[in-house]
Order: C-alpha cells, then sequence, then structure tokens
C-alpha cells in the first residue's frame, strides 16, 4: 500500500533503498536523548503519549531511545514513505504503531499526544516549513505538552564555512556540495571519489572495519499552550 501523500520525488528516489538507508544511517548520542526528553518532561513519565513525526525507519524511535525505555511510552511513528514505513514494521518493537501520514496529515485525534519529536527531518521532502504543518502539530498535542526537534550534522554533510575535522571528511563534502540526483556514469564517477577519499591515511576505522565520522547533534524544543 502507497502513501496518500504526495512526497518529493527527492524523498521517494533518495530513501529508495530503505533497507540501507536503516543499516547504515548513524543514530544520535543517548547523552542528548537524554537531554531532550528531560526538557520535553517525558524523562520517568510511563505510558506517555509519544509521537515520532517522520519517523523514517525508525532511527529514533528504535530499542533504547524511545520504544525500550522504561517508561514503556504509547508511540505513534507517523512516515509517509511506504519503504521507510515498512522496514520500521518489520522491526516490531513493542508499544510502536507505525501509521501513514506527514506534517500536514497527522491520523491521530485532537490533543492526543504528550509530546511530539520529530528526529532528523528534511523540511523540504517532509512539509515541516509551513504553518498547516505547525497548525497540524498543534492539533494533535494536548495543552501543555511539547514539540522537540534533534538532529545530526555530518562533517561531510556540514555548511560550506563549516571546516571538516578531517582531510578525507572535507573532500566527501567537497564533493556533496557539488552533487544532486545522480544517475548513471557521473553517479559511478562520484563513487570512485568517495571510495578514493575513503583509502586516505587520516581515515578512522575501528576493529570491524567501521568508518568513525564526525558530527555534532543539536537539538530544540517548545510547549504548546
Amino acid at each position: 500500500m502507497t502513501s496518500k501523500f504526495q512526497l518529493d520525488e527527492r524523498a521517494n528516489i533518495g530513501f529508495g533503498d530503505a533497507s540501507s538507508y536503516d543499516k547504515f544511517r548513524p543514530s544520535y548520542p543517548p547523552e542528548a536523548v537524554e537531554k531532550l526528553l528531560a526538557h520535553l518532561g517525558l524523562s520517568g513519565v510511563d505510558g506517555a503519549r509519544v509521537v515520532d513525526l517522520a519517523s523514517g525507519t525508525g532511527k529514533f524511535t528504535e530499542f533504547g531511545l524511545l520504544a525500550g525505555r522504561p517508561e514503556k511510552f504509547e508511540i505513534v511513528a507517523v512516515e509517509p514513505h511506504q519503504g521507510m514505513r515498512l522496514e520500521l514494521e518489520k522491526k516490531e518493537l513493542k508499544g510502536v504503531k507505525s501509521v501513514d501520514g506527514d506534517a500536514c496529515n497527522i491520523p491521530l485525534e485532537d490533543g492526543w499526544g504528550d509530546a511530539l519529536i520529530a528526529a532528523q527531518k528534511n523540511v523540504n521532502c517532509y512539509r515541516f516549513a509551513t504553518r498547516d504543518a505547525l497548525n497540524e502539530i498543534h492539533r494533535v498535542l494536548r495543552p501543555g505538552a511539547t514539540f522537540g526537534m534533534i538532529w545530526n550534522i555530518e562533517d561531510y554533510n556540514s555548511p560550506l564555512e563549516w571546516n571538516a575535522s578531517s582531510k578525507w571528511e572535507q573532500k566527501l563534502k567537497d564533493i556533496i556540495c557539488q552533487i544532486a540526483m545522480l544517475k548513471g556514469q557521473k553517479l559511478e564517477d562520484v563513487k570512485k571519489q568517495v571510495f578514493a577519499a575513503l583509502k586516505g591515511e587520516d581515515v578512522e576505522r575501528n576493529a570491524a572495519g567501521e568508518v568513525a565520522l564526525h558530527a555534532r547533534t543539536y537539538f530544540c524544543f517548545t510547549s504548546r499552550v
């Protein structure tokens, strides 16, 4: 079943391989998540109702970040991309219900949520940057509930004026700043550049061969009046 809501074509294509996205996409530092949940008034609140908006494959919802916490939150994961939604549903996370929806169309009754969290969202693809989206978020939260956002900015995907922490990450950043949605030979050429950068002497790897990426994590929050 496909989504009832219109997705930006970039999102349809870019998130097409939901399994790889879920496998390789970094999660969030536990200490940052703990601080966010404390500010949202969720820490220690048993059974709080939480909306994970544009949840994707559930990188924020999964295990200890939301679903595996001792508070046993009641979580509704809202996601318009069918492939991402199905990837989340495969995990069969306890206390998590996955539904089709987007920032302007959240299938919950008025005042349902104690908190709504948006993690690492592209405001253009998921339609956050509109008055309609803000009104919808306001609608599904009860008075006094909270709205939070958390996101990582990896060195290779950071603003142009920021310096990366390593030479190879700076090379990736230079590549990313020049491309968008590539296909065919252009895509293959870029892949070669990425793999060449990964062979750099300053690339950090652990015993399993995984590559260390440097990033900063930010979060913000507000209350519904």
